[in-house]
């Protein structure tokens, strides 16, 4: 007799919506198919067992390796769940099936916390992200207890078996986060853009014999809209650079000119070797006591980083390490220079004028895997990852922007070059994909039944009113004559036909002992 069980959820993944949020949780639900084979030499006998107990263990972990880190883990979460209620165990037999497979299916739903950071694989060593179902079944064979006792091969093979016996099962469990649940229009749609007012209040260059006066540039407005979610899966981002002067004096306005701008998007993968007070405070994750190594993680991988880690020491108890990389292709500079008339703010200081924002709009182009030479050994290849923050690993897109200005020095044929740098928050996140369409239903009409006898016009009975039906509370009243019994009637209900444009509409008329408080029952029509 052989028991085997395995984890079939009802899902390929949980996916979660929106940020993660303590207070909100999903289901993961699915069965544990237990499944008991006769070895061939015992085909003719049935096999009994009694399951005494079927624990789900859901688990989740975060991992990373890096120098200077080393090897880190956390145990995210450790749900457990006894599928066999205790003392109750569950008899399971394949009498009258002997020669084929029993399967049982055991029913589970697994309550998962919503602010769980999503399934990610990062670096060489199969560390990140990752979450697992365990399954541990206990049983005893109670097969024939009388050929058990006998000296016979078959009586040896079930004492032997007789014991209590364990087996288990695995299953990983891919957890996605999008930004927002799935719509059936397109969710390019439904992404908004965010506004940033900048101030050019220190310019980049800070010496020099021609620079532009501070009191110039601090007149120069400049609003940047960046989309507020970039998916993951676009090739470009919207980029929108608006500019104008304020309270500028007309000659300054002349002189001040606009050479074009540049800008980069870049991403910051951050390792950490223990989480930090902030995401402990804001997340609940176990305590000290049951996380690694006090208790190990059941599938960890630092066996893989074992030999890495045997030359790489930790620094600190609070080391992190970093990379950055562009997402700009390497063919592309991001740079952008005017060809037109560079001189945008001479008009700002007339007043006849009413007052505008000269726009510059581009599409930057982005890709999800790095072309520059930014691969590590610890992290592997630069690919492009939603951001999102987790206990061991964070993930950062910022796009970074420089705009140079020229200035005309009165008395000379020179010019004078400043610039400043600013870095503005992104968000990448995955878009859930769309929902198919709503196939329109169609109504078929169909032609009334023809009318069942002459047309008589039914008179309009009026409807009591409010008083008799109920009181000044709103209660209902009750009729002090009760209604009679029901009591089955050999006559034959007579029926009406009324006519109104061309249709027909039957209705029943009832006995008067049906009526309620003097309003009679409605009408059926067909």
């Amino acid at each position: 007799m052989s028991i085997s069980i395995d984890i079939v959820p009802l899902s390929d993944s949980v996916d979660m919506y929106g940020e993660g949020k303590t207070l909100s949780a999903y289901s993961l639900a699915g069965n544990v198919v237990i499944s008991m084979s006769t070895p061939y030499l015992f085909f003719n006998r049935p096999s009994k067992v009694l399951l005494q107990s079927l624990q789900l263990i859901f688990e989740g972990q975060s991992e990373v390796w890096a120098p200077g880190v080393s090897y880190a883990a956390t145990r995210l979460c450790s749900i457990t769940r006894e599928l066999v209620p205790s003392g109750e165990p569950v008899l399971l037999s394949n009498e009258g099936t002997e020669i084929s497979i029993c399967q049982w299916n055991v029913v589970f739903n697994l309550t998962i916390p919503g602010w769980l950071p999503p399934s990610t694989h990062f670096g060489v060593c199969g560390t990140g992200v990752s979450y697992h179902l365990y399954a541990t079944a206990k049983f005893v064979d109670i097969s024939d207890t009388r050929k058990r006792n006998s000296w016979s091969f078959s009586g040896i093979y079930n004492s032997l078996c007789s014991r209590m016996r364990v087996t288990d099962a695995h299953k990983v469990v891919r957890v996605r986060r999008f930004v927002r649940p799935p719509t059936t229009y397109d969710p390019e749609e439904t992404l908004s853009c965010m506004m940033f007012y900048i101030s050019p209040t220190s310019p980049d260059n800070e010496t020099g014999p021609n620079r532009i006066p501070v009191d110039v540039l601090s007149k120069v407005q400049v609003l940047v809209s960046v989309p507020e979610a970039v998916n993951v899966k676009d090739n470009t981002l919207t980029f929108t650079l608006r500019l104008r002067t304020k309270d500028l004096a007309q000659e300054h306005c002349k002189r001040l000119g606009l050479g074009g701008f540049q800008v980069d998007v870049i991403q910051k993968d951050r390792c950490r070797s223990r989480p930090t007070a902030e995401y402990l405070s804001r997340y609940p994750l176990p305590g000290p006591e049951l996380q690694p190594p006090t208790v190990p993680l059941r599938t960890s991988a630092q066996m893989v980083c074992f030999y890495d880690t045997l030359y790489s020491a930790r620094k600190s108890e609070d080391s992190t390490w970093s990379r950055t990389f562009s997402l700009l292709p390497s063919s592309e500079t991001g740079e952008y220079k005017l060809t037109d008339d560079t001189y945008i703010f001479a008009q700002d200081a007339d007043q006849t004028e009413p007052a505008m924002w000269y726009t510059l709009q581009s599409h930057i182009p982005i890709q999800q895997i790095s072309d520059d030479n930014n691969d590590v050994e610890w992290a592997g290849p630069a690919v492009l990852r939603p951001s999102w923050n987790g206990p061991l690993l964070t993930v950062k897109h910022e796009v970074i922007i420089r705009i140079p200005f020229t200035y005309d020095i009165p008395g000379t044929d020179q010019k004078a070059h400043d610039s400043f740098s600013f870095a503005l928050p992104l968000t990448f996140v995955n878009v859930a994909p769309k929902l198919p369409a709503p196939e329109p239903s169609v109504l078929v009409a169909k032609p009334l039944a023809p009318p069942l006898g002459p047309s008589t016009p039914l008179e309009s009975v009026p409807l009591p009113a409010y008083s008799q039906l109920y009181h000044s509370n709103g209660d209902r009243r009750i009729d002090s004559t009760p209604l009679p019994a029901y009591t089955p009637s050999s006559l034959k209900v007579p029926t009406v036909t009324v006519r109104r444009n061309s249709e027909a509409f039957r209705c029943i008329l009832y006995h008067p002992a049906e009526k309620l408080n003097g309003l009679g029952v409605a009408a059926n029509s067909s």
